[in-house]
C-alpha cells in the first residue's frame, strides 16, 4: 500500500513539470518551453504531442481563435493563454493520475474507445448536455464518426482525425494472373488461387488479425468481417454481445479458416507490403514503397448484396471535467476541428491529417483536392469513399476490456485451432458479464 502511494505521488508530481508553453504573438512564431502555467479562468491547457509541425499548427489555430474571440466585444478576456503538454492518447491511466493530482489538462485528444469510459466515470464532459453539440455540430461529421463519441444521448468528444482500412493488390501480380481487383468473396478466393499458382516469392494475402496482435487488431479486423456479413458486435441497445452469431461471427472465422486452408494466408507475421493482396491503413502512406504499384478499392463484399464495410479508427477532442474554464476549452476545440487558418485558407484539421496520413472527420475538410484527386494510386480517393462505409467500435465504457477478450478468441481460432463457436461463445459470456456490471 505504501509503495503504491509513493508511486502515485511520484507520478503526480512528475506530471506537473512537463507542461510547455506555446503562446504566439505571431502565427508563425515558434517559442520554446515556458514555466508551468498558472491555471485560472484565462488558461487553456491542451494535451498535444511535441511534434514541431503540430506545435506550430495548434499555435496558429490559437492565434486565430484569440483574435476572433477575445478583447473588446469578444467572449473572452484578451488575457487568455493556451499551453500544451504531452499526453497519452492511447490510454486513460495518465489522465486519471493527473486528475487525482490536480494537474490535468483542460482539453485532450483521445482514442474514441476510451472517451465513453472517461465520460461514464465523470472524467470528461457530456458536450451534448452542456453545449448541445449534436444539434450544432453533428451534421458536418459522418454518422459513424459522431456515433463513435456518443453513448446513449451523451456526447463525450468532438471527432478529430480518423483512419480506415481499404483493400489493395499489387498491379503486377494481378496482371500476371490475368485477374482484376477482387470485389467479392468469390473473386477473392478465385483470383487468390490464380495468383498462388504463379508460385511467387511472397504470400498471396494477409489478415492482420492473424499476424499482428498489437492494439487488439484481431478484434478490430474481425469486426468488419462481421459487419460485411450483415451482423454486429453488440445488440442495438448495446446491452448484449451478439458477435457469436452463427451466421455472422462464427461464419466470419470459418471464412478466414478457409483462406488459411487454401494457402492464401499464413499464421506467420508479415506486412501487407509483403503480399500480393492486403488490407491497407492510411498509415501505409508514410512509406512510399508500401503503396508503389498497388491498386486500391473498397474491401470486398462477403455476401451477395452485402455492404463493403470497414472499421473506423478515430481520435476525438474532449473537455476534462476538472477544467477551470470548460467553455474556453470547448470553444477552442470546435475552432480547431472545424475552422480554417486565416492566412492559408486551409482547415487546421486538413493540415494536421495531411501531416500524419489521416483523414479529417470533419467532412468539409475532405473536399480538398489532396483527398479527392487521383494521386497516390488513388489511395485517398478510395479511403474517403471507404470512410462513408465504416462502422465504429461500440461506444460502451467497458469496450476496451471486451475487445481484449474478443482478440484472444479470434487468435485462439486462427492460431491454435480452437472451434470458432466455442471461442466466440466464451468471449461473449465474458462480454455480457462486463456489460451487465456497467448496466448496474
Amino acid at each position: 500500500m505504501k509503495k503504491s502511494l509513493l508511486f502515485f505521488l511520484v507520478i503526480a508530481i512528475a506530471m506537473t513539470s512537463v507542461f510547455v508553453g506555446c503562446t504566439h504573438k505571431d502565427p508563425k512564431a515558434t517559442e520554446g518551453p515556458t514555466a508551468t502555467p498558472q491555471r485560472d479562468e484565462n488558461t487553456c491547457v491542451v494535451w498535444w504531442d511535441n511534434d514541431a509541425k503540430d506545435q506550430e499548427l495548434i499555435a496558429d489555430a490559437w492565434y486565430d481563435f484569440k483574435a476572433a474571440n477575445s478583447g473588446e466585444g469578444g467572449k473572452y478576456s484578451d488575457k487568455i493563454t493556451m499551453f500544451t503538454t504531452p499526453g497519452d492518447a492511447g490510454g486513460t491511466t495518465t489522465l486519471e493520475l493527473q486528475i487525482a493530482g490536480g494537474t490535468a489538462p483542460d482539453l485532450i485528444r483521445m482514442d474514441h474507445v476510451y472517451v465513453t469510459a472517461l465520460g461514464q466515470e465523470g472524467n470528461v464532459l457530456d458536450l451534448n448536455a452542456k453545449y448541445g453539440a449534436t444539434e450544432t455540430l453533428s451534421k458536418d461529421f459522418s454518422e459513424s464518426a459522431w456515433g463513435a463519441v456518443t453513448y446513449k444521448d451523451a456526447v463525450y468528444g468532438i471527432p478529430f482525425d480518423a483512419n480506415t482500412i481499404v483493400f489493395g493488390a499489387k498491379t503486377a501480380d494481378l496482371e500476371a494472373a490475368g485477374v482484376s481487383l477482387p470485389t467479392t468473396w468469390e473473386e477473392l478466393i478465385d483470383y487468390g488461387g490464380k495468383i498462388k499458382a504463379l508460385n511467387l516469392d511472397h504470400n498471396v494475402y494477409t489478415i492482420p488479425s492473424v499476424s499482428d496482435t498489437r492494439y487488439n487488431w484481431p478484434a478490430f479486423f474481425f469486426m468488419f468481417w462481421v459487419w460485411r456479413l450483415g451482423g454486429d458486435v453488440l445488440n442495438e441497445d448495446m446491452t448484449e454481445a451478439i458477435f457469436n452469431d452463427t451466421e455472422t461471427g462464427v461464419k466470419a472465422l470459418q471464412m478466414m479458416l478457409q483462406l488459411k486452408s487454401s494457402g492464401l494466408i499464413s499464421s506467420e507475421a508479415y506486412e501487407e507490403t509483403q503480399t500480393s493482396m492486403g488490407d491497407y491503413g492510411t498509415w501505409h502512406l508514410n512509406n512510399a514503397d508500401a503503396i508503389d504499384g498497388v491498386e486500391f478499392g473498397l474491401l470486398p463484399a462477403l455476401m451477395e448484396g452485402g455492404e463493403r464495410y470497414s472499421g473506423l479508427g478515430l481520435y476525438a477532442l474532449s473537455v476534462v471535467t476538472t477544467s477551470q474554464n470548460p467553455d474556453l476549452a470547448y470553444d477552442f476545440a470546435v475552432h480547431f476541428a472545424t475552422q480554417k487558418n486565416s492566412l492559408t485558407d486551409e482547415y487546421y484539421l486538413y493540415r494536421y491529417c495531411k501531416n500524419h496520413s489521416f483523414i479529417p472527420s470533419y467532412l468539409p475538410a475532405t473536399e480538398d483536392d489532396y483527398y479527392a484527386a487521383d494521386n497516390s494510386s488513388a489511395f485517398w480517393k478510395v479511403a474517403v469513399e471507404q470512410m462513408g462505409k465504416t462502422k465504429y467500435r461500440p461506444a460502451v465504457p467497458c469496450w476496451p476490456q471486451i475487445e481484449e477478450e474478443l482478440s484472444k478468441a479470434v487468435l485462439s481460432v486462427l492460431r491454435d485451432g480452437v472451434d470458432p463457436t466455442e471461442a466466440l461463445n466464451s468471449a461473449a459470456k465474458s462480454a455480457n458479464e462486463m456489460l451487465k456490471e456497467y448496466a448496474n
